[in-house]
């Protein structure tokens, strides 16, 4: 039989070494009385992932785009969640990982390698509401992390809005005789209920003790030439209550709103105004446009004029169906 001579491959060699050094150190750690094994130690040394909120935009809350419109009386909220990933503190450059939810309808953009400050992004848009929990995935045996849990409720909205305000007639601004009039108890003055400028054109008013009333009506009303009343009083008919879009509107509560824009019958917080409930719609308001509701007559004005009067840039924050539930 013939033996053949085999030579160490590279790879050998290599362990040989590593193997040899370990040994030597390990017997120079007991020596010195820290039982330190080798082996042990680099498998300690996790690929760490820590995962944060990305707080650029105020207070690290979600964002709707500026783009999105409500669906289903629903609305999309985007979020960044930053990953820094690092091995013993050092940080890792090139480490591909994969982002996951535990809602299955949130859409995630997947990060891209981590860049030289071990760093790197995902982005998530839902329209679901409550506590969304994202983890990571990696090919890395070694790899670890702790998911981060976030809150779908409050969002910041990524346009700022155009806040103008409007009010109903009220009648201590008129001076016509009180009369009868259909649907209400007590007699009204003449050109607050059936002037161009009162509740037959304005839809609603407000009493002089404070009740609201509204015309049932309008369509049925005929016109004098240029508005200026209606030719048959007797036609109209009014009730008790204040109308609006979506529920009866109420002074310091309602706003009137773009539906495609904020939820109706949703809460907000806007900058220098307060919350506020998105009870009416107008004809004039489009896209990122609130109309604050100021309750009855020219005072009422008067007070949102002293305020600061209209807004041309508000920031404004959605807090959902219950002023700040997840929803």
């Amino acid at each position: 039989m013939t033996w053949r001579k085999l030579e160490p491959t590279g790879e050998f060699v290599s362990r040989l070494i590593e193997i040899v050094a370990e040994t030597a150190i390990e017997s120079i750690t007991r020596l010195l009385g820290h039982p330190t094994n080798m082996r042990q130690r680099r498998k300690s040394e996790k690929i760490l992932a820590f995962l944060s909120v990305d707080k650029s935009y105020r207070d690290g809350l979600p964002i709707i785009p500026a783009e999105s419109r409500v669906e289903k009386q629903s609305i999309l909220r985007r979020i960044d969640i930053v990953v820094t990933i690092a091995r013993d503190g050092i940080p890792l450059q090139g480490v591909r990982v994969t982002a996951m939810s535990n809602v299955l309808s949130d859409i995630v953009t997947q990060p891209e390698p981590t860049d030289s400050k071990g760093m790197t992004s995902f982005r998530v848009e839902s329209r679901k509401g409550g506590i969304h929990e994202f983890r990571l995935t990696s090919s890395y045996p070694e790899f670890d992390h702790k998911p981060i849990a976030v809150s779908f409720g409050k969002a910041w909205y990524e346009s700022k809005f155009y806040i103008t305000a409007y009010n109903v007639c009220h009648e201590d601004d008129f001076r016509g005789e009180p009369v009868d009039s259909n649907g209400l108890h007590e007699k009204h003055r003449d050109d607050f209920l059936f002037s161009g400028k009162g509740v037959c054109m304005q839809g609603s008013g407000q009493t002089s003790d404070g009740r609201y009333i509204r015309i049932t009506n309008p369509s049925d009303l005929k016109w004098e030439n240029g508005f200026r009343r209606i030719t048959r009083p007797e036609d109209a008919i009014f009730e008790y209550g204040l109308g609006g879009a979506f529920r009866p509107v109420e002074e310091g509560v309602s706003i009137a709103v773009d539906p495609k824009v904020i939820p109706s019958g949703h809460w907000v917080s806007i900058e220098r105004v307060g919350i506020r409930r998105a009870d009416d719609i107008g004809g004039g308001i489009d896209d990122h446009h609130i109309d604050v509701f100021m309750g009855g007559g020219k005072e009422a004005m008067q007070e949102w004029a002293a305020q600061g009067g209209n807004i041309g840039s508000a920031r404004v924050l959605y807090l959902g169906r219950n002023q700040g539930v997840n929803s």
